[in-house]
């Protein structure tokens, strides 16, 4: 019965969020001018289909999952933003959970460099990765073996610019890396970042290691890998901004760029609209729920497979 409570606490706190994030892309969906992809984020996750999975062996292992909900996958969309999150977050939980086992520990850094003009903020950025691609490529980055960089941009309305920057979590092993030459203190950091920007001003590059206790391990690196994933999408305050600009920063100069990158050691899928595989071996499909939006949030209005015996 608790159980039973807790999953239907859960569902509802769900779509909660899903009522929200649905409500605001259909109101940042005016600011569009485009009409196609007005109506595409207009109509984006109109309808949610739902299947309930429940473990063979533990009728207590329940796994819920949306297998379609016929997304819009623009930028601007909360939404659909909100599931790249989730799902880019859920891979590298797995991903540092797994390196940590095997003796890694993290640092986040963080990278940035002056402020750009509105209409400069693709070359801005294009300027700022190859900066970063020059500061790995150097030997004081060996020891870091694997790392995630997510990019955000920030807006300063009383200059009118945007602020283009990295987060980016390091791995390596601590045993190799405090305990000999190879550390690298936030000085060097900084010194090497300016280097590689070949700016005659002082960048920001701020540099902290993630330390989890003994007893809640999983609890910091998850904390830590929600805050660095929600980076690449986490919606920005268009408010200040005219729909021309916006449009033109979203569809034009963000058009071709990627919000995050990964050292070759490290795979990660954002296509939110791929399934995620259920082993049927040890689960068996319950029921698929079909719920629209309308009214300001979602209704359940079918259920359409459901296996009374429990098996499929």
């Amino acid at each position: 019965m608790a159980n039973d409570i807790t999953d239907l606490q859960k569902t509802q706190d769900l779509f909660k969020k899903f009522n929200l994030l649905k409500n605001k892309s259909k109101s940042m969906s005016i600011r569009v001018l485009d009409a196609k992809k007005q109506k595409r984020m207009c109509c984006c996750a109109t309808y949610l289909f739902f299947e309930t999975w429940q473990n063979k062996f533990n009728i207590d292992d329940i796994k819920k999952r949306i297998t379609k909900s016929y997304l819009c996958e623009l930028r601007l969309c909360d939404f659909c933003n909100f599931l790249r999150a989730r799902k880019i977050g859920h891979q590298l939980k797995n991903i540092m959970l797994d390196s940590h086992r095997h003796g890694y520990q993290f640092s986040m850094l963080t990278l940035s460099a002056k402020n750009c003009d509105i209409d400069s903020l693709d070359k801005e950025i294009k300027y700022l990765n190859n900066s970063w691609n020059k500061l790995r490529q150097k030997k004081f980055f060996k020891p870091f073996e694997f790392w995630f960089k997510a990019l955000e941009f920030t807006y300063n309305k009383k200059e009118n610019s945007f602020n283009p920057h990295f987060h980016i979590i390091l791995a390596y092993i601590p045993i190799d890396y405090f305990h000999t030459k190879k550390y690298v203190s936030q000085d060097q950091f900084l010194r090497e970042w300016q280097h590689s920007l070949q700016c005659d001003y002082l960048p920001t590059a701020r540099i902290q290691t993630i330390k989890p206790s003994k007893e809640k391990v999983k609890d910091s690196l998850i904390s830590a890998i929600a805050e660095v994933s929600k980076y690449p999408f986490k919606t920005m305050e268009f408010n200040n901004l005219s729909d021309e600009i916006l449009n033109d920063v979203i569809f034009r100069q963000l058009k071709n760029v990627r919000f995050f990158t990964t050292s070759r050691n490290i795979k990660i899928n954002e296509t939110i609209t791929e399934e995620d595989f259920i082993n049927q071996e040890i689960y068996r499909l319950l029921d698929i729920e079909i719920y629209k939006h309308f009214n300001k949030n979602y209704n359940k209005i079918k259920i359409i497979k459901k296996s009374p015996a429990g098996e499929i």
